[in-house]
C-alpha cells in the first residue's frame, strides 16, 4: 500500500541513526511510523551514499553535453578555451590532464568537449568574415587565357 504523506529529511535522518544503532528495519518503521518499505529504502540509500543522498531530487536530470561530468571539468574546459581561442579539443582533454586539480576525476572525451562548445554558439565561437581575394574577379578569366594563348602553341 503506497504512503500518502511523504517522509522529510529529519526522518530519514532518524532512520539513518537507528540503523546504525543496530536496530532492524522493522523496529525503525515501528519507531517512526512509517512503512517497512520505506524505512528500509532510505537506511539502504543512506548506507550507500552518505547524509547528502537522503534528499530528494525532484525534477528533470541535467541534460546536454558535460551535464553529468564534475562542475570543475566543465570550467577549466571552458576556461581554456576562452583563455586559447586555437586550442582543439583533444588539446585542451591532454591539457585537463595535467591539472593536479583534477587528478583522478575521469575526463571526458574530445567529442564531448567540443559538443559542449559549441552550445556557447557566437559568444564562444565567433562569426568570421569571408576571406577576401586579392584578385578581382574581371581580371582572373582574362590571365588565364593570356597564359594558355602564350604556352600552347601549335608548332
Amino acid at each position: 500500500m503506497p504512503a500518502t504523506q511523504a517522509t522529510t529529511i529529519a526522518q530519514r535522518h532518524k532512520m539513518m541513526l537507528l540503523a546504525e544503532e543496530g536496530q532492524s528495519y522493522a523496529a525503525v518503521a515501528e519507531q517512526l511510523g512509517v512503512s517497512f518499505w520505506t524505512a528500509r529504502r532510505w537506511i539502504r540509500q543512506g548506507k550507500r551514499g552518505g547524509l547528502e543522498s537522503l534528499a530528494s531530487c525532484y525534477g528533470r536530470p541535467a541534460t546536454g553535453p558535460l551535464a553529468g561530468v564534475d562542475p570543475l571539468i566543465r570550467y577549466v574546459a571552458l576556461r581554456l578555451k576562452r583563455q586559447h581561442p586555437k586550442w582543439g579539443a583533444e588539446y585542451v582533454v591532454k591539457k585537463l590532464g595535467e591539472k593536479q586539480s583534477l587528478q583522478g576525476k575521469k575526463l571526458p572525451s574530445a567529442t564531448t568537449i567540443w559538443r559542449y562548445w559549441r552550445t556557447f554558439g557566437d559568444r564562444l565561437f565567433p562569426k568570421r568574415d569571408p576571406p577576401q581575394s586579392e584578385v578581382s574577379p574581371s581580371d582572373t578569366p582574362h590571365g588565364v587565357w593570356q597564359m594558355d594563348a602564350v604556352n600552347q602553341r601549335p608548332w
